[in-house]
């Protein structure tokens, strides 16, 4: 049984997809993925995570031809060189991978089966989308749901906006991203806490980590120190601008917060949970700027629950119902600075509490993790293969 996965980016740390392709591994599949690569005749070749990549450029007409001549043409070479691998099952990374998946079946006697596997909420990702794009869009995911064998989608709040969207028999499976139980080595992490309680001259420490960016209440973060005493602020990702990252400094000095705020650049997965596991709280903040994102449902969630990490978490619909339904931390409101002080407070301030959250954190750690989480996608995928 041959599988081959269509990503249109770079596919690197693309890690809810290595998870999902072993589960298929384990059910018996043999993996191909085809990925973006650069300018060339040739697909270039190369092995992540233990499966085979292709490399195939989105410019085969070279750099100095516009986009809108190099996408079709680059759709339509995409698609041969899918259908010359003669796969058994195809899974679109998302919406334009999968229509690429389908293209590569035309006039074909016996179609592979496709998957849809949806990493967002597709017609809510981008708010700034014009009416006709939108309608392109939801007629297409339609059309294109109905092509598929199995539909997979992060969170049960988008499952169900796409079963009543587009009046769905079967309603999405769903699979969140979350990782493989963590491997916790508690005094690994008291000596980083130890070293940046030192550092920042406080007794508790907050963490965020993940991409450095507007959205993910880094600011309003900050913007709360002032009103928490004896607490530091650790801060671990890369930016996404060298500019944004100085923008948050000055706000930490204005606020003359600078001494008990500290940035950290990304660290590797396999080491994540040392500075994690070192925090009090960690912070998840998104803000609702699209309907993806008041849907979204970050691995960093989970993260800081693998790491035994009590959490502060945005009022969205999907992060509130892990945070309260495994009664694991806070909720504030993700632009509101006081907000999120109050959340903070309410945790820390109180021992009592913070034992009893700190102890569901342990016990949903064995319930929210990938072991368990994969059971579904199993479970999906062997309907399908099954029928082949």
């Amino acid at each position: 049984m041959k599988l081959l996965k269509i990503c249109c980016s770079k596919w690197v740390n693309e890690s809810r997809d290595y998870r999902e392709l072993s589960v298929y591994q384990e059910e018996g599949a043999d993996i191909t993925v085809l990925a973006k690569g650069d300018v060339g005749d040739k697909p270039a070749k190369d092995t992540v995570e233990g499966f085979q990549v292709f490399r195939y450029t989105t410019k085969p007409l070279g750099d100095k031809i516009p986009s809108p001549i190099n996408k079709p043409v680059s759709l339509f070479q995409w698609a041969s060189f899918v259908r010359k691998q003669r796969p058994d099952i195809i899974s679109g990374h998302d919406l334009l991978a999968l229509t690429i998946g389908w293209l590569s079946t035309f006039f074909k006697r016996k179609k592979p089966k496709l998957i849809y596997d949806s990493h967002e909420f597709e017609i809510g990702r981008n708010a700034d989308r014009s009416g006709f794009s939108k309608w392109l869009i939801l007629h297409w995911e339609h059309f294109m749901i109905k092509r598929s064998a199995l539909t997979v989608v992060v969170n049960d709040s988008i499952a169900d906006e796409i079963a009543k969207l587009y009046k769905l028999k079967k309603r999405p499976t769903v699979v969140r991203n979350i990782p493989m139980g963590f491997d916790i080595n508690t005094t690994e992490c008291e000596k980083v806490r130890e070293r940046l309680l030192e550092e920042l001259g406080v007794e508790k420490l907050l963490i965020y980590h993940g991409l450095v960016c507007k959205g993910r209440g880094v600011e309003a973060t900050i913007g709360a120190m002032p009103h928490l005493e004896n607490v530091g602020l650790l801060v671990v990702g890369n930016p996404d601008s060298p500019e944004y990252l100085d923008e948050l400094r000055k706000m930490s000095r204005e606020l003359n917060v600078d001494n008990r705020v500290e940035f950290h650049e990304a660290v590797p997965h396999e080491e994540l949970w040392k500075f994690v596991g070192a925090a009090d709280v960690g912070i998840v903040m998104i803000s609702p700027v699209s309907k993806s994102y008041y849907y979204a449902l970050p691995n960093k969630l989970f993260e800081c629950i693998q790491s035994g990490v009590p959490v502060v978490g945005s009022d969205l619909p999907e992060i509130k119902r892990i945070v309260n339904g495994h009664k694991v931390g806070t909720i504030a409101k993700p632009d509101d600075s006081d907000s999120i002080a109050s959340a903070v407070k309410e945790l820390i301030n109180s021992e009592s509490m913070y034992d009893e959250v700190k102890s569901n954190v342990e016990k949903s750690k064995e319930i929210l993790c990938w072991e368990s989480e994969k059971k579904a996608l199993s479970k999906a995928f062997n309907e399908i293969s099954h029928e082949l």
